[in-house]
């Protein structure tokens, strides 16, 4: 009986240990560092671990790869409200990842929020993170995708109805549970916002136990904003509940990038930019061209005038040696046109003599 006795307290012993592992994967008083257990082991053995820190300076650009979510209002939506948790389930929506010219249709599973944000970028964290995620089944294995949208505290009053119809400010602190709202979230005018955003990619897992290592992420490049009373609805439940993870919040520590690359996917705001850049150089180009056309003629034009100046002036010069004579022969020609004179009017006055002879005789 004795010896039976100690084999029962061993064996609650370790269904107590082995439960209590269990339950620690929802826990986040040490951000899920206490994920212990064999189902968890990818948490601490994995190679390629959520969420992680984006270091924006070893990002390279993907022009091949992109995601285009097709997301469905949902109406009446179930919102489940557990332990480091608030998480709506939907299956009308779907998203496409196409990647190395081929297409793979991903549906949603649920979407649920973090806060503080999960992923860092450069080593800041945002106010709140919603992730979308996504699955595919292929053969005996489940493939996920998931879309994490950062938020930042804005002083706008700007609301988005998809947080305001959730009613999170209805839920009491604690009181785990499943509610149904009788509202429809507009979930495909907020996705659809989404879509056109240039967003960070890489390999990486789910940030709850068991950490499995089969998740394509997405997170958006420039973060969406909320104010200050949107917020408060999810930070009240964890972030700012002193009884919940001592009031730390609900994301998992950041892991170890190793030797994964992080790429970036292009954006509308990234055609729009190159749509701009090349408007741009091309004025520039247009207006270069129109200032070096100006001073091809302005050259043209002085060389010109200086050619025509030239001539002019050899023409002048060509005329006048032409015209010139020298000073001597000029002297000579001076005496020669007096000797003649000269002999002229000896000419005449002989005449004169004589006839003034004739007419005296």
């Amino acid at each position: 009986v004795r010896q039976s006795s100690m084999k029962s307290c061993t064996l609650l012993t370790f269904l107590v240990l082995f439960s209590g592992y269990c339950m620690a994967g929802t826990v986040y008083v040490n951000h899920g560092a206490d994920w212990l257990g064999s189902v968890n082991i990818s948490c601490f053995e994995g190679v390629r671990q959520s969420p992680i820190n984006i270091d924006t300076s070893h990002v390279r650009r993907d022009i091949d790869k992109s995601v285009t979510v097709y997301p469905s209002n949902i109406t009446n939506p179930s919102v489940v409200y557990a332990e480091g948790e608030l998480k709506v389930s939907n299956t009308g929506s779907y998203a496409t990842l196409h990647q190395d010219e081929e297409d793979r249709n991903y549906t949603l599973s649920n979407f649920h929020f973090h806060a503080p944000s999960e992923h860092a970028v450069n080593g800041k964290f945002y106010d709140l993170e919603m992730h979308n995620v996504f699955s595919r089944v292929e053969g005996n294995m489940t493939y996920y995708m998931v879309v994490g949208i950062l938020f930042e505290l804005t002083s706008k009053q700007d609301n988005y109805t998809l947080l305001s119809n959730l009613q999170i400010d209805s839920l009491t602190l604690e009181s785990y549970s499943t509610y149904a709202r009788t509202t429809t979230l507009d979930y495909h005018g907020f996705l659809s916002e989404v879509n056109g955003k240039a967003k960070y990619n890489y390999p990486g897992s789910l940030t709850t136990a068991n950490c499995s290592e089969n998740v394509e992420w997405f997170v958006t490049k420039d973060p969406m904003k909320i104010n200050g009373d949107q917020l408060y609805y999810f930070t009240r439940l964890w972030q700012q509940n002193s009884n919940f993870a001592s009031g730390s919040g609900n994301n998992r520590a950041l892991q170890p990038l190793k030797s994964r690359q992080i790429y970036l996917t292009h954006g509308d705001d990234d055609e729009t930019f190159v749509i701009t850049t090349i408007i741009l150089i091309c004025l520039i180009a247009l207006s270069l061209g129109a200032i070096i056309g100006l001073c091809i003629y302005i050259i043209a034009d002085s060389q010109n005038e200086g050619g025509e100046g030239k001539q002019h002036h050899s023409s002048r010069k060509e005329s006048k040696e032409h015209s010139y004579v020298p000073e001597d022969e000029e002297l000579e020609g001076h005496h020669r046109d007096n000797h003649h004179k000269k002999k002229k009017k000896d000419k005449d006055d002989l005449y004169e003599e004589s006839k003034h002879e004739e007419s005296l005789e």
